[in-house]
Order: C-alpha cells, then structure tokens, then sequence
C-alpha cells in the first residue's frame, strides 16, 4: 500500500508549484505537435520513456539514500545535472524542488532534507520527492511512482487548459499508460543501488529543444522597448520580471513575519481596476514606504508590463508571475510561485516595508492565503452592477478591506452607489469599506491610509 507521503506528494494540490511547469508541452501545443488527446498520448509516452524514466530512477536513488548513513546527495544532484542537458529543464526542475522543499520541511522535517540542501540548495525536484518518500518510510518503488507518475499528469492537466480538452478523456489516455508506467518504475528500482554515475541516461532531444525554445519564446515577448518617457528617473526601459524557471538560489526558508516585508494581496474580478489601484498606490506611498509589487497573469506579463511602462517604480521592483492556471490557485491553493516571487524581491531589497501581491482577475470566491499575505483587499467596480456586494462570496465578504472602485461612473451604468454600499456594509459587519474614484482620488488616499495603518499593525504584532 502507498504511503501516505507518496499520496500527498503525488497529488495535484500539493502545494510545490508544478501548476507553472508543463513538462514542454506548452510549446508542443504553441508548435501543433500536440493538437488533441492522441497526440497528448504520444507525447505522454515519450517523455515517460526518457525524461520520465531519468526522474523515476533518480527518485528511487534518492529514496535509497535518505536511509543510508553517507547518502551521496552531491554526485546524484551532479548526475541528474548531467542528464539534462537542456538548462531550461535543470531550472524548471530546481524551481520545483524549491517549492516542494517548503512545503515538505514543513511536513516532514528532518536533518535527511538538510544533507539535501547542503549538497545544493535547491534541489532537483526529483531528488527532493525522492528523498521526502524514504523520510516516511517508503521504498524506491513508491518514489519512482510518485514521480513517473507527475511525469505524465502535469503535461496532462496543461493539455487540458491550453487545448480545451475533454479531460475525461485526458484522464481516460493516462489510465491507459499503466503498463508504461509500471515498465518505467521497474527499470528505475532496478537501478536505484546503482552508483549515480550508472543511472539510467535516455536522452530526449526533442524535450531539451522545446524547453529552450519556449524559454526563448518568453524572453523575447519579454523584452520590450519602453520609450524614454515612460521610466523618467529609472534608467533604461529594461524589463525584468520573474519566471519560476529563473529564481535566485533558495537560501532561507520563509522568513518570520517580523523578519520580512509586510504583504498585501489585492485581489477582485477582471477589469475591476486592481492593476489601477495598484499603480496609484505605489505612486502616492513610494515616498513614504520601501515597497515592491508582484503581480498575476495566466499567460503573459501583461499587468506588470502596464507599471512598468507607467513608471510606478523602478523596474526592477515589480516581479510577473505568469500563473499557467485559474488565478485563486496561485494566491489560494498553491502559493509556491507568488512566494519565490516574493522572496526574490525581499533578497533583492532588504529593506522592503511593504509588497503589494495583486491577483489575476477573478471571481467572488477569490481569496488570498494567509501564508503568502497579511493582509487583503477585494476590489470590486460599479460597472459591474450594484447588485455585486450582496451576491457575497468570501472576497466580498472577508477580505480585510472591501474597495468599491470607479465610483464616477455610476449614474453612467445605472448603478446605486448607496445601495451598494449600504449592501456591502450589511455584508461585511464591522469590516471597512471604501469607495473611491481614480479619477478624482488619482492617489487613492483612504486605501493609502488604510495600507499604511496595517503596515503598522503588522509590525507591531511580530
């Protein structure tokens, strides 16, 4: 029977940020190598055989290791190194061993993870879930299941968001890879005494040049000329942002409260002016606070690219996190990418006061966990109707501070801006509400304050 470990780290929740990784078949997709679930399964079968078996042995290995008194955790981190010749496959495969290494130090805490890290300090994702199996006891063929397993089923779940699919039939077509799998895993605990350098090695050229190319894809979307006068005062109009797959080296975990900037997550529906918000925050408060902005989109960069241009702060403070999924998962469900982003600008700052996390545009439901912010703000729009605040959802109704935004344009859409407000405060009990307008407010000056005061609080309470 699988140990609960193996379950935990081979389910679609745990919270280590593969939501970001397609395993290459985002740019599968983008090539129309991969246009329906047939050719998904072809795909699926590939990587399986090369890229997956690698990861499978590796996952064994490590799995061996965590029980042996001189674990070699520098010549299998080495080795795997080797095997992937692609750099943008070693990056994606350390980003997501830095997440998993959060989470897992907090489940399953042991001195096996600390060797780990000391060998590298960020691990190849492989060795880390390797490593956490043969800490709970399991064996190598649990680790190599576990990660044969997410070989095929994260490029699954891709297919399905980028292509539509019918994921019964997406999970119909991993199902039907059992006996692939079973093969893979074999081959892999066949091989997990072996020392690293005898490891199996199947290349997958095709793999390595997907990853490049859709790194490179990225990076030239990325580049963007500013003009001149976009950036006054902030030298040249160079565009940085955060990939997962482009982290600086994970050092620490999660600082204390009182060790770090204080964050404020602003989340709301699409167009309800949180991007807007955001930049007139980070306008009126840059000379009172140190401050730094991360924001959320699916698929591009488009909301940090909109501060940049508008010279909010200098470039270098606002990180994009490119979520690859519904918005609530990367500031809900799993906040590992928004954390690294985060924890990038912390490093590159020291002295932060304050981050700004500003979520993709969403739904009513849409809340921030408590582990990645302080505090929140749900930001709603009376183009959308009046009606909005008593609809309810846990962003209207518990987010610490409720914006009513664009109030100006009320009697345009034939909105009651005091029914809505009358109807967010039955809402919300004693939680504040502010409605504003960037137009005549163009520094949000009430959520200003309201930003700062919990700056305050915050710090008084660590």
């Amino acid at each position: 029977m699988p140990s609960l470990a193996t379950l935990v780290l081979s389910d679609a929740r745990f919270p280590g940020g593969g939501h970001v990784h397609s395993g290459g078949l985002e740019e599968a997709v983008a090539r129309a190598l991969v246009t329906g679930v047939g050719d998904l399964g072809t795909f699926l079968h590939g990587r399986l055989r090369t890229a997956g078996l690698v990861a499978a042995s590796f996952a064994a290995a490590a799995a061996v290791a965590a029980g042996s008194a001189e674990p070699c955790w520098a010549a299998l981190d080495a080795e795997l190194d080797a095997r992937t010749p692609s750099a943008a496959q070693r990056d994606a495969s350390r980003a997501q061993g830095r997440g998993t290494l959060r989470a897992a130090r907090a489940s399953w805490p042991s001195p096996v993870l600390d060797a780990l890290v000391a060998a590298h300090p960020r691990p190849h994702h492989p060795l880390l879930v390797g490593a956490v199996v043969g800490i709970a006891g399991g064996d190598p063929v649990e680790a190599a299941q576990c990660v044969a397993y997410l070989a095929v089923s994260g490029p699954a779940s891709a297919a399905v968001r980028l292509l539509g699919l019918d994921p019964i039939a997406v999970n119909a077509a991993i199902v039907a890879m059992a006996p692939t799998v079973d093969e893979v895993v074999a081959l892999a605990v066949a091989a997990a005494d072996r020392a690293p350098a005898d490891l199996p090695a199947p290349g997958a050229p095709m793999l390595d040049l997907l990853a490049q190319s859709h790194v490179r894809h990225h990076r030239e979307s990325r580049c963007v000329s500013l003009r001149p006068e976009d950036h006054v005062g902030h030298g040249h109009g160079h565009l940085v942002t955060f990939d997962p797959t482009e982290t600086e080296p994970d050092h620490h975990d999660t600082p204390p409260t009182h060790g770090r900037a204080v964050r404020i997550g602003i989340g709301g529906p699409v167009g309800s002016g949180k991007t807007a918000l955001v930049a007139a925050l980070a306008r009126s408060l840059a000379d009172r606070v140190r401050l730094a902005v991360v924001t959320n989109d699916i698929y591009t960069t488009e909301d940090a690219d909109f501060l940049r241009r508008n010279a909010v702060l200098p470039p270098d403070r606002v990180e994009a996190v490119q979520t690859g999924c519904c918005p609530h998962t990367a500031i809900r469900d799993d906040i590992t990418a928004n954390l690294d982003a985060v924890e990038t600008l912390e490093e590159r700052f020291g002295d932060l006061d304050l981050v700004l996390v500003e979520s993709g545009g969403d739904n009513l439901t849409a809340v921030f966990s408590r582990g990645l912010v302080d505090r929140q703000i749900f930001v709603v729009d009376v183009a959308g109707g009046d009606k909005v605040p008593r609809k309810g959802g846990p962003g209207v109704t518990t987010a610490d501070l409720l914006v009513i935004n664009k109030i100006d344009l009320a009697a345009l859409v034939g909105a009651d801006l005091g029914v809505m407000t009358s109807d967010a405060h039955r809402m919300r009990g004693e939680l504040p509400v502010i409605a504003q307008s960037l137009v005549h407010d163009p520094g949000a000056t009430d959520v200003g304050e309201w930003v700062l005061a919990q700056v305050g609080a915050v710090r008084a309470a660590a």
